[in-house]
């Protein structure tokens, strides 16, 4: 069987139910979270190892630009 890796976003990743999803996710192998949010500040520690925290707010027109500008066969 493959080894699948999954890039997971969670938006919002300071939230009550991102706090559920983070945790469900932190010990699957082959998983990499990042975790999206407007106060990172806030989001649940200690962070799991397979995650990387983005700084924004997702209604931001810059974000979505810049993310198009460095990567635009995602969009």
């Amino acid at each position: 069987m493959k080894n699948i890796i999954q890039k997971v976003l969670v938006l919002g990743a300071s939230g009550q139910i991102a706090r559920h999803v983070i945790d469900q996710l932190a010990d699957k192998p082959g998983v990499t979270q990042t975790l999206f949010a407007h106060q990172p500040v806030k989001i649940h520690t200690p962070h799991p190892l397979n995650s990387r925290i983005i700084m924004g707010d997702v209604l931001n027109q810059f974000v979505r630009w810049l993310k198009w500008k460095t990567h635009p066969d995602s969009c």
